[in-house]
């Protein structure tokens, strides 16, 4: 199909519209403005009650927060023209708590949205807080939390715990306020007249581009099904009448701009080319079918199998707009003799611009699910194609289908496939362990030596974690000598080759002139010097803290200390988080 353009001016127009400008969040009910303090009330790990007054001071954003953020500390880094940083300051103080405990608060409690409601995490950076520790019973004490956002994006509000009930919001300028006012500029009908064009075009675009037949009131009710209208577009803040006139010119207009627009299609008789479409706020479902070859009675039949290949992204995902092609490839230039191919290799080739260039990556706020049709041997996965190898992805078996998660974070082009690999180890041992998902990605790898007598709970070794950032980093170079020679080299073994690259590129030191000690233990603390050299920033253990108990319930052992020996299942999550 031909690229659809004719809709971005209106799509610009409703962009622009104050009703769009708002925080398309459906739990705002108000933002708390600058000096004046809310109240959350919350609880703890344990279902104990507390509650915090919380006010935000201050808000420092470009030049002058950037020089801040670069003075204090070496590690931090200048940002791109298209980028600035946003310092909040607030003053937190707990006023209420059982057993007059303290409160943690985190920097990654908050999160920032802007125009369209792009979301901004808060990112650490080196150093705003001097300590960060808990909050005391009756103290007020201040806190910084820093953030990454467009520098055109002006419109911007704070979240503090939204996935709680107790969720607050901040204004981050004095004079910002809730579109109520500013709909009343524009005009409650204006608004709705822009909002329902857009969709209709939006949904008879996609209607057409997956072969659907003309209904517009059927997708008139399913676009209310996903989210009614009112809620959509937070009409509880204008009054009854008002509420009833925006809905009913959103579904004329809807209506009319849905029809209009299908003809338009059909009469052009474009070319149904499902390999390629528009990605940005509407929601995809995208599915391959072909033919496979099958031998039956001794002969070769083909035999059409439906929704081989399938791509869901949710509405919301992409707010930037871009095209992404998918290629169903017919060589066998990827595949080697140690993988069986089960269906054919597919290429995803993403492309958007900025300004005049055309960049092959965009940034999704969303997972994205990519899935293939299963197939009865348990030993099928989805690979990807990265620096001359297939790489297992962490494949979750379901009833029909064999399902990846693509991450939310940049998207860029990339190779996938369904393959069997006959050959790698079950290991047991890792069954029930908490980071079972990472270990057997790491495995399938060919990351982890040693799998038949692995322990995942026993203490990483130097040489271990040598070999794990060799087998990841993937250097696709000649061998060279480290040039240094250690009293303890015959201890190398088969990890002589990952300790010369990790020592030439100065990730890894010996823990003496002469001595590298493979078989040591690594702290914690040694975790995170080598991760900062391999990273080229300051890294700390504390996101990995944070990630383990929130995504896996469990407790890292830096609890205990940051000289405490890293485990091998904790070394191969945090690699994982890292680097997937």
């Amino acid at each position: 199909m031909k690229k659809i353009v004719s809709s971005i001016v209106l799509l610009a127009m409703l962009l622009n519209a104050t009703l769009i400008n708002a925080i398309p969040i459906d739990n705002i009910k108000s933002l708390t403005e600058l000096g004046k303090s809310s109240t959350y009330k919350g609880m703890d790990n344990y279902s104990r009650p507390y509650n915090l007054e919380m006010m935000v001071e201050e808000v420092i954003r470009g030049r002058k927060a950037q020089e801040l953020i670069l003075d204090k500390g070496e590690l931090n880094k200048s940002l791109s023209n298209d980028k600035e940083y946003v310092i909040v300051q607030l003053l937190i103080t707990p006023v209420e708590a059982e057993n007059k405990r303290n409160i943690p608060v985190l920097e990654s409690d908050f999160r920032m949205y802007g125009k369209n409601g792009k979301k901004y995490n808060s990112r650490v950076v080196e150093i705003l807080n001097e300590d960060i520790k808990d909050f005391k019973l009756g103290k007020s004490q201040e806190m910084y939390v820093s953030f990454e956002v467009d520098r055109n994006d002006n419109y911007l509000a704070m979240s503090f715990r939204e996935d709680t009930l107790g969720v607050i919001w901040f204004a981050t300028k004095k004079d910002q306020k809730i579109y109520d006012e500013e709909i009343a500029r524009g005009g409650v009908a204006e608004v709705a007249m822009a909002s329902g064009e857009i969709y209709g075009i939006l949904s008879a675009e996609k209607d057409y581009l997956f072969g659907n037949n003309m209904n517009k009131e059927k997708a008139l009710n399913l676009y209310e099904m996903q989210e009614s209208i009112p809620s959509r577009f937070r009409l509880y803040i204008i009054n009854e009448t008002s509420n009833g006139e925006f809905v009913r010119t959103f579904r004329a207009n809807f209506l009319s701009a849905y029809e209009k627009r299908y003809i338009e299609l059909f009469n052009a008789n474009e070319t149904n080319n499902v390999n390629s479409f528009q990605l940005g706020l509407n929601e995809v479902n995208f599915s391959f079918s072909e033919g496979v070859n099958q031998i039956k009675n001794g002969s070769n039949e083909t035999t059409r199998i439906n929704n081989i290949l399938r791509l869901n992204i949710e509405e919301n995902t992409f707010y930037d707009k871009g095209i992404l092609e998918i290629k169903k490839l017919s060589d066998n230039t990827f595949l080697t003799s140690k993988y069986k191919q089960v269906y054919n290799p597919y290429s995803f080739t993403v492309s958007r611009k900025n300004g005049n260039i055309i960049l092959n990556e965009i940034e999704s706020q969303k997972d994205i699910k990519l899935s293939f049709k299963s197939v009865e041997n348990t030993r099928a996965g989805i690979y990807k194609y990265k620096n001359g190898k297939w790489l297992y992805q962490k494949t979750e078996i379901l009833e029909d289908r064999l399902e990846h998660i693509i991450p939310a974070g940049t998207i860029k082009n990339g190779t996938y496939a369904l393959l069997i690999d006959e050959n790698y180890p079950i290991v047991n041992s890792i069954n029930l362990n908490w980071a079972y998902d990472e270990l057997n990605t790491f495995i399938r790898r060919g990351y982890i030596r040693g799998v038949n007598n692995l322990n995942p709970n026993a203490p990483l070794t130097r040489k271990e974690l040598a070999n794990l950032i060799y087998e990841i980093k993937n250097p696709n170079i000649y061998y060279m000598e480290s040039g240094k020679e250690f009293v303890d080299a015959d201890q190398f073994g088969t990890y002589k080759v990952a300790i010369d690259y990790v020592y030439r590129n100065g990730i890894m030191n010996g823990i003496s002139e002469t001595q590298f000690s493979p078989n040591g233990y690594v702290t914690y603390k040694d975790f995170e010097v080598v991760m900062s050299r391999v990273l080229g920033y300051k890294f700390s253990y504390d996101e990995i803290k944070e990630s383990m108990f929130y995504d896996k319930y469990k407790i890292s052992n830096i609890s205990k200390g940051i000289n405490t020996n890293v485990t091998i299942s904790e070394a191969v999550y945090a690699l994982f988080k890292i680097f997937n």
